[in-house]
């Protein structure tokens, strides 16, 4: 058999077609035989060495362009998403045959295309051409197709776009043209001289499914997919799942198929962050836009991982990030300098200095972003940064990577295929499953192009609707599945509200097949892995290790007494040790006392209600107090040292003057730190900072002799700078209680009189009152800090000096004075003593907290904690924890 040599092009429709088509031309043996997108071939018979421009090129120039007066685009040139939007429209109006020199309408926003597309013309690698370009240079040269392409196979093209049409026309001339269509259908625009073969239709079955939810709907296509090669039915790569829209469902199949170890190919992609390389770069994204914190440093020396000095990866293990200070604000270079050169394994110089400039790398800020990339990454990483920053601001580069994707490394020819709907229609396989056909989604909505809409286009169209490319791609799979097309939809969304099913099921072929119903009970006869198939075997689940033990758990939450399930651990346990060791605040007091329980979750176990990274509407109670405080330190600072008398010599008109500079700078800081709410929610809470911050100053307490004040005045901070003009060494250690209980944190409001016999110490609350009271000052445990403050003041400035603890509330201007200080500090050492003597001999049982509506650790305790398990429990914990009984009868 001699094989044929003579030239041929075969033209697919994208790239999943094309690895398709190469497969099958090795199979036959096939020389000569060249594979080509549409675009290819054009560029291919342009000229040598030329290319039609890409999506990523086309960015890459437009990023460069914006540059250019874009007249009406000139606002918006710089917004985040513009690159992505002015791409997708120039490349769309180029496939229209649309030349914005000559357009179809008058309006001024063509004038500002021309201007854009110009531009990016001028910014195009040399070897790319824009595509009316290409086809004239194409026509030019089409009396050399026969030896350029020979005849040309048009392979499942579902259409072509009208710029390239006059190719086609003009190769009808030259070489022999086949069209094979997966459809009946001759496009009007074809002339004849043009073949056109409708593949017959297929002769497989239907069937169609209904699912709980969306998630169900993935767990049922995969349950079905593994029962097909689990029965020899089909390979893999006879098997596509397909959705009109691919990203509602991409986390969960991507997920569940991992999870099942099934070959599943994402034929347009998985998001970036999901790689070892995406990781990295959202890490460095995350630390540069958000700043640094312990947490965030920690996962990008992690991602960096390679990149480290020797020996680093065995030196930077859990113990070590565990030595840092859960409570130092590392927000800093300077704070992560004082916390290295004290940590207890701080001699590993190199490890050290290497740690020291990527902190001070990464606080460049986003206008040294690109510089960054390219001195911390490589390779794809580096690559990829680049990407982002093309695509969108730097200040929003997380929020950009997080959009990015990239292949999955699976090979797509022995893999269950995964992608959009009109993708996955012009490749056929024979076991196909269509997700998500209800009305919302098949067919889908047509939306305007962002810059090109209907009134800009007036009678010219950017190709055809998504409604009705939609209906093409479900008959085109209706008639090209020769296996089983199992067509399935969701009767809720994710939030429970009701789905009407896709009038595309009313069509004659599936409006006749009975639908079946599957429920999220319906044992399955194929399990997709092994957690599926326990849930499918009650009476084997129940004796599966972890199961057995949250049993255990049900059942001792329900018996009269107290077990290990409610909080009795090994006394002396080294994880209690470590956590009543650390830098003790009130809030971590608080938890001791009132719930020793969610003492060890928090910070034992270190379990932490995660932080909201985007933009809230609101400030949330803790940043708000934070902003407060620090309008405050900065507003007595300024008047302490621009009037002799400081604070308190100073008239209404200063301080009005030294608060608004405060809260200018207090803002502009907190913006650079803090999740910020939008534009006008934020002015109002910079408004509303300045009205508590002026209350607060106003408020009338007595003035002491020649008093000098403080705010902000941290005590016990081993890793705080030293502050001139403070009233003590902040970095002093101090301990209280026979325990030697370690305790820092920063006095709201400090002020000493002149002779040194007396101080006061303010604690502002931003918020409501509640049931606060004079008496016994500590509320049940539930009122440590000034209480705390006070201790602080006695071990500084000795045990002679009177201190006053106050509570003020600028909101309703009210305060409340400690009646009896010496009395509430005891009862305040001893529950403290209490309480770490109770922990340390293992009960580490709920108390009144852990039943509170704003505990956060609430998910953790039994569904009816406030009905039978409290009432059971209660008590007995109670009796247990007789030491602190007298402190929460108090509250």
């Amino acid at each position: 058999m001699v094989p044929n040599v003579h030239r041929q092009t075969v033209v697919v429709p994208d790239r999943h077609a094309f690895h398709a088509a190469r497969l099958a031309a090795a199979r036959s043996r096939a020389i000569g035989r060249q594979i080509l997108t549409v675009e290819g071939a054009v560029a291919r018979l342009a000229g040598p060495f030329l290319r039609a421009p890409d999506t990523g090129t086309v960015r890459g120039a437009v990023v460069r362009a914006r540059r250019a007066d874009l007249g009406d685009l000139r606002a918006i040139a710089r917004l985040p998403g513009f690159v992505r939007a002015a791409a997708a429209s120039l490349e769309a109006a180029w496939e229209a045959g649309i030349d914005p020199r000559r357009p179809p309408t008058d309006h001024p926003r063509w004038e500002a295309i021309a201007t854009l597309e110009a531009a990016v013309a001028e910014h195009l690698p040399a070897d790319v051409a824009l595509p009316r370009d290409l086809v004239r240079m194409a026509l030019g040269r089409v009396a050399a197709a026969p030896a350029t392409l020979g005849p040309v196979t048009l392979h499942h093209v579902d259409d072509v776009a009208p710029c390239w049409r006059p190719i086609i026309v003009a190769l009808r001339e030259h070489v022999d043209v086949t069209w094979y269509r997966l459809d009946d259908e001759r496009p009007a625009w074809l002339p004849e001289g043009v073949e056109v073969i409708a593949t017959p239709p297929a002769t497989g079955t239907i069937r169609r499914v209904a699912c709980a939810t969306p998630a169900h709907e993935v767990l049922e296509a995969l349950r079905w997919a593994r029962s097909l090669v689990a029965c020899g039915a089909a390979q893999p790569h006879d098997i596509a799942i397909a959705a009109a829209s691919p990203a509602p469902y991409d986390a969960t199949m991507l997920a569940a198929a991992r999870s099942a170890g099934l070959p599943l190919h994402a034929v347009h992609g998985i998001p970036l962050i999901e790689t070892a390389v995406g990781g990295l770069v959202a890490a460095l994204a995350d630390a540069l836009v958000h700043g640094l914190s312990r947490d965030r440093v920690r996962r990008l020396v992690d991602a960096l991982g390679p990149s480290l000095p020797s020996g680093a990866t065995a030196l930077l293990d859990d113990g070590w990030w565990r030595d840092l200070p859960h409570d130092a604000p590392l927000t800093s270079p300077a704070r992560w300098r004082r916390a290295l050169d004290a940590h207890p394994r701080s001699a590993h110089a190199a490890t050290t200095a290497w740690l020291v400039a990527l902190v001070d790398d990464v606080t460049s800020g986003p206008e040294g972003a690109r510089s960054l990339g390219e001195r911390r990454l490589d390779g794809e990483a580096l690559v990829a940064w680049g990407r982002a920053l093309d695509d969108g601001p730097a200040d929003a580069i997380d929020a950009t990577v997080a959009r990015l994707r990239t292949g999955d490394g699976v090979d797509g020819l022995s893999a269950i295929a995964w992608g959009p709907a009109a993708t996955l229609s012009l490749t056929p396989r024979p076991f196909v499953r269509l997700l998500g056909l209800t009305a919302r989604a098949w067919p889908r909505r047509t939306a305007e192009d962002p810059l090109l809409p209907a009134h800009v286009l007036g009678p010219a169209t950017l190709g055809e609707s998504v409604a009705e490319i939609d209906r093409r791609t479900f008959a085109r799979f209706v008639r090209s599945t020769s296996g089983t097309l199992a067509l399935s939809r969701s009767r809720r969304d994710v939030d429970g509200r009701e789905l009407v099913p896709s009038p595309l099921l009313t069509l004659e072929a599936a409006a006749t097949v009975p639908e079946q119903a599957y429920l999220d009970a319906t044992p399955p006869v194929h399990a997709l892995d092994e957690a599926d198939r326990l849930a499918a075997r009650p009476d084997e689940l129940i004796r599966h290790p972890a199961i057995a033990a949250a049993t255990r758990a049900w059942h001792a939450w329900h018996v009269a007494a107290l077990t290990p399930y409610d909080g009795l651990v090994r006394p002396d346990h080294p994880a209690l040790v470590r956590a009543l060791g650390r830098l003790h605040s009130a809030t971590s007091l608080r938890r001791l006392l009132r719930d020793p329980q969610g003492f060890v979750w928090r910070y034992a176990l270190g379990w932490e209600e995660p932080d909201d990274a985007e933009e809230p509407l609101a400030l949330d109670p803790r940043a708000l107090g934070t902003l407060i405080h620090g309008v405050l330190e900065r507003a007595v600072a300024s008047l302490e040292h621009a009037h002799a008398g400081g604070l308190a010599a100073a008239d209404d008109d200063a301080l009005v003057l030294a608060v608004d500079e405060a809260v200018k700078g207090g803002a502009a800081a907190a913006e650079s730190t803090l999740p910020i709410p939008p534009e006008l929610a934020w002015r109002r809470v910079q408004n509303d900072v300045r009205t508590l911050a002026l209350a607060a100053l106003r408020y009338p307490l007595e003035v002491l002799p020649d008093a000098r004040t403080f705010v902000e005045v941290p005590f016990g901070r081993p890793y705080e700078a030293p502050r001139t003009g403070a009233p003590w060494d902040a970095r002093e250690s101090v301990e209280i209680g026979s325990a030697g209980v370690r305790i820092g944190g920063y006095v709201d409001r400090l002020d000493i009189a002149g002779d040194g016999t007396r101080a006061r110490v303010v604690d502002y609350k931003t918020g409501g009152m509640g049931t606060v009271s004079s008496a016994g000052g500590l509320r049940g445990g539930r009122e440590l800090q000034r209480c705390l403050y006070a201790l602080a003041v006695r071990h500084f400035l000795g045990e002679e000096v009177r201190v006053d603890a106050v509570l003020v509330f600028p909101r309703t201007g009210r305060s409340f004075a400690l009646d009896d200080p010496d009395e509430a500090l005891e009862r305040l050492l001893q529950a403290i003593d209490a309480g770490h003597a109770g922990l340390l001999a293992g009960r580490a049982l709920p108390g009144p907290d852990a039943f509170d509506t704003f505990n956060d650790l609430r998910f953790a305790l039994p569904a009816d904690a406030l009905r039978r398990y409290r009432t059971t429990k209660e008590p007995l914990a109670s009796a247990a924890m007789s030491g602190l009984h007298d402190l929460w009868s108090d509250g």
